[in-house]
């Protein structure tokens, strides 16, 4: 970076919130935290088409993607220190 890493931070959020914007104007819920990316939909596919459109994306705009870090979708999530559970807000 030609000054330093300190605007390491704001750009990374910048970008971060590019992507999430990209991807819900294509019509998919996406929130972005840090470098970390969660996409939320009604169905498996949905959540799947998602997905798969994310990590094109990413590598379209020239960011490496770690396969082993990335979730297919589940019922059960762990996101940014936090745990998803689909079923119980569904039955309670």
């Amino acid at each position: 970076m030609p000054f330093g890493l300190s605007p390491a931070c704001g750009f990374g959020a910048m970008f971060t919130s590019a992507v999430v914007r990209l991807m819900r104007s294509k019509g998919h819920t996406v929130v972005g935290y840090l470098d970390g990316f969660l996409v939320v939909g009604n169905t498996y596919g949905e959540c799947l088409r998602g997905h798969e459109h994310l990590i094109w994306l990413l590598r379209d705009l020239g960011m490496p993607v770690n396969k082993d870090k990335c979730e297919l979708p589940a019922r059960n999530m762990f996101f940014s220190g936090s745990v998803f559970r689909l079923y119980s807000f569904l039955h309670g």
